[in-house]
């Protein structure tokens, strides 16, 4: 099998269920709840991923390349799942109508004490990007085989106590964080190709509610 191509059904079969038993599902009172979709499209028998830059709006994460998501609000949402589309149509102008759920990769605390559900989602044709100038900076079609090329990809830490802290980058669109962690989880899971060589991971939910943030 091509590594750099593998077709929608097999996509499905290697990601798992929301409610899997086999998913990383974290609750913690100290993180926020939010979601994210991951999304692609199948464009001449190959797969771009679909990122966004965010504009210089909110307190955090300004700047920063991301996928189309956000916090659950409890007035508007029912589900992650429903944030995550709720958050991808306002960002990028794709209703749900448009979009496959695939599937999900585990859940992922972060630093800034989020806790990102990770929806894998294919948009279908005949959907138009239009970027929220609020929010969104620009949208990004970036093919699968760039992130899935070893030279594209660094990695470096940084220190938390005694804990090494991997930090995973694509330099060409600066790429990192949260973002090229669900990247590289998803290639490993779909495309059994392992880009991380540190052997080291990132922190749990209890070691990172730990940490005292700034104020």
């Amino acid at each position: 099998m091509n590594k750099r191509h593998i077709d929608v059904q097999i996509i499905k079969s290697k990601l798992m269920n929301f409610d899997s038993p086999d998913r990383l599902k974290i609750k913690h009172d100290l993180f926020r709840n939010s979601a994210v979709l991951f999304p692609f499209m199948e464009i001449d028998n190959s797969f771009n991923v679909i990122l966004i830059k965010r504009t210089n709006v909110g307190k955090r994460h300004r700047k920063e390349m991301s996928f189309p998501g956000g916090k659950f609000d409890p007035n508007l949402d029912n589900s992650l799942l429903d944030t995550a589309l709720r958050e991808t149509e306002e960002e990028i102008g794709v209703s749900k109508e448009y979009i496959k759920i695939l599937g999900c990769l585990d859940d992922l605390p972060t630093t800034t004490r989020y806790i990102i559900t990770p929806f894998v989602g294919l948009i279908q044709s005949g959907a138009q990007l239009k970027k929220q100038d609020i929010e969104v900076e620009e949208i990004y079609q970036i093919p699968m085989d760039f992130f899935l090329d070893q030279q594209n990809f660094t990695e470096t830490y940084f220190e938390i106590g005694s804990k090494k802290f991997p930090i995973y980058r694509y330099p060409k669109y600066n790429v990192w964080g949260a973002t090229a962690h669900l990247i590289v989880s998803f290639i490993e899971r779909v495309y059994g190709v392992s880009l991380s060589k540190s052997g080291l991971k990132r922190l749990n939910v209890e070691q990172l509610a730990a940490i005292e943030l700034p104020k």
